[in-house]
């Protein structure tokens, strides 16, 4: 099971939105979507999300292309980055209720039960929603996405103005859907949202620049690594590598060494030197958590 975007791309006048990306989202995990600002990130949300249509490639959920006409788009559920949503002068329960026959469910009240409980929002389901705290205003949003049991769950910014507490009680509540769903989250919140992540998915000026899985990166931290971008081929690069088994990742303009000593970055540039290849340029460093390979990756694909 899983969702499939191929080849997307989305023009706003002058501005290539997204250029050809294609992403595959598996069942049972949790994506970051991250990315600049500008990167793309909601507007990949929102085509997802039947908001706004590309200008061409096609999304398709086990197999079946998502369109109206199908009905496949009812079994996504979006969280929106928006600061005012419809339905802020209702209550909860009035809102819930809507939603829940906009998305045509057969057992309304016990769909919304289900959820206020799992959501704790039992409290709160007789107050208008505009005032809600921020965290309880989260909540809602979560909660009228999941109604009708989305198998595909879109999360935009979900962590925009909450504090840490609260942070970590979504963090909760998403690890628990993720058993169940295909789940996407762009967000800035990188450091909280690490534990959570099964993999990211880099987005840079509209391109899909790196897809990384969770023991890829892992791998990277709290190691030395040596940046290098050639001006010619990294053939002599990498046979040399992987002939000394020394793990590392290719990025779209260069290449993520992770060195098993210090050392080794001399025996690389040794290498390179003998054969008469100049890096277009190199860099030593340390990454500590996933921002700091984030940043890195980020910083490399702007040179």
């Amino acid at each position: 099971m899983a969702l499939v975007l191929e080849n997307i791309s989305k023009n706003f006048a002058t501005v290539d939105a997204l250029q050809d990306v294609s992403l595959t989202l598996p069942h049972n995990s949790i994506t970051l979507l991250l990315g600049p600002n500008g990167a793309g990130k909601t507007t990949l949300q929102k085509i997802v999300a039947g908001l706004i249509y590309p200008d061409s490639g096609q999304i398709s959920f086990n197999g079946q292309e998502l369109n109206t006409k199908t009905g496949v788009f009812w079994k996504l559920g979006y969280v929106s980055d928006e600061e005012t949503w419809p339905g802020g002068h209702t209550t909860v329960k009035e809102f819930l209720i809507l939603v829940a026959r906009l998305k045509r469910c057969p057992t309304i009240d016990s769909e919304i039960e289900a959820i206020v409980n799992r959501l704790n929002l039992a409290s709160v389901l007789k107050r208008r929603i505009d005032t809600l705290s921020l965290g309880f205003k989260q909540r809602v949003q979560l909660a009228q996405a999941l109604i009708g049991d989305p198998e595909v769950l879109l999360l935009d910014e979900p962590g925009n103005g909450l504090d840490p507490k609260q942070f970590q009680e979504l963090e909760e509540i998403l690890l628990l859907e993720k058993s169940k769903r295909i789940i996407l989250i762009s967000t800035h919140r990188i450091r909280d949202c690490e534990k959570i992540a099964d993999r990211v998915a880099i987005l840079n000026q509209g391109r899909l620049s790196q897809v990384i899985q969770k023991e890829d990166w892992q791998r990277t931290i709290e190691k030395n690594h040596l940046k290098i971008a050639l001006e010619s081929s990294d053939l002599i690069l990498t046979d040399f590598l992987d002939k000394k088994t020394i793990q590392y990742i290719r990025h779209r303009d260069w290449i993520q060494v992770i060195l098993p000593k210090p050392e080794s970055a001399s025996e690389i540039l040794s290498l390179l030197n003998q054969n008469g290849l100049i890096p277009r340029l190199w860099e030593l460093g340390h990454i500590n958590s996933l921002e700091d390979w984030f940043f890195t990756s980020l910083g490399k694909e702007s040179a």
